[in-house]
């Protein structure tokens, strides 16, 4: 008797969990749709603002933008930012290209 009642406890759980993850998940989208009603941003913390800035004509710098506010700049040339970091000695180097 007590293990059907365990398991039925076990049962009442798991649909308590379901229904708070259903619930936030409404609950998100309910807020992005009255957030795009009222005309505000959308509401996405993974948000990138990528900006390519050439000074003079030979220094180049990428300014990137996060939605909570961390600006990175990145002050490398094109070709250092493109360079491979590994050394001959520390193994096998694949350069993987998509088909």
């Amino acid at each position: 008797m007590l293990s059907f009642l365990g398991f039925l406890l076990i049962i009442f759980l798991v649909i308590i969990f379901l229904v708070v993850v259903v619930g936030l998940i409404l609950l998100g989208k309910g807020i992005d749709m009255i957030r795009g009603i009222l005309g505000l941003k959308p509401r996405n913390r993974f948000r990138w603002n990528v900006n390519m800035h050439t000074n003079d004509g030979q220094h180049q710098h990428t300014t990137t933008h996060t939605s909570d506010g961390v600006t990175i700049i990145d002050r490398r040339s094109p070709e250092e930012t493109n360079k491979k970091i590994f050394q001959p000695d520390e193994g096998e180097y694949v350069e993987y290209t998509e088909e």
